[in-house]
């Protein structure tokens, strides 16, 4: 959908149009993703309507983890409008995709990508400098690049190849290995701005204030105080 929606903006589409699109594209996407579980089930998972109704405290849980997405996208929309940077959109990916709703579980994806762009960057870049460009290898880098999305288990694999394919197809189009840097900056970037609003949004502040006043607690509680081995 964010893809969607930058391709709509970069073609000069209105409002108007960008409403039909959503109306037809949606029922076919949310009808596909049905589809695809039920056919082809992940391993060990159950029809989730059959968990509901819901806990309140999960369903307070999993609109905490729906509005720090949201404002995430919000976040990186605004700044990539304000910016402008080259490839805006990976900004704004980048952000929904470390915003996975739980503090652990986007730490760990922005580290995978992050090591995966580390990897994955400077890989694609030696290729680009050994391979001639030419318009086979541009179409061939388009279609790899499309394949990592489902052809790894492992993520850092998956990202990293991407990142390579990225550098290595903009080389074949003749627009340089530069583009690896602006990739990089621009992942480790939306990284960031999503893990910082999932931590805001899942744990607050509170979470800081949380260990200080421990520590006062300890400090003031004589049961905590080591004793003094003069004594």
């Amino acid at each position: 959908a964010l893809y969607v929606s930058f391709e709509l903006h970069a073609a000069g589409s209105t409002l108007a149009q960008g409403l039909v699109v959503l109306a037809v594209g949606l029922p076919l996407a949310v009808g596909s993703v049905l589809l695809a579980t039920v056919v082809l089930p992940p391993r060990g998972w159950r029809f989730g309507w059959r968990r509901w109704p819901l806990e309140p405290d999960q369903r307070r849980r999993l609109g905490r983890q729906a509005l720090g997405r949201a404002l995430a996208v919000l976040v990186t929309a605004v700044a990539v409008s304000l910016w402008h940077p080259p490839f805006g959109q990976w900004v704004i990916w980048s952000s929904a995709s470390v915003a996975t709703g739980e503090v652990v579980a986007a730490r760990h994806k922005g580290l995978n990508r992050l090591v995966g762009a580390l990897v994955g960057l400077p890989a694609g870049a030696l290729l680009a400098l050994l391979l001639p460009p030419s318009p086979p290898l541009h179409a061939l880098g388009i279609g790899l690049t499309l394949l990592t999305l489902v052809a790894f288990r492992d993520y850092r694999t998956g990202f990293a190849s991407r990142c390579a394919l990225i550098v290595l197809t903009a080389a074949a189009a003749g627009e340089g290995v530069g583009i690896g840097v602006d990739r990089f900056v621009l992942v480790v970037a939306g990284g960031a701005v999503g893990l910082a609003l999932v931590w805001l949004v899942m744990e607050g502040p509170g979470a800081l204030r949380a260990p200080v006043a421990a520590a006062r607690r300890r400090r003031w509680d004589p049961r905590c105080r080591t004793p003094d081995p003069r004594r």
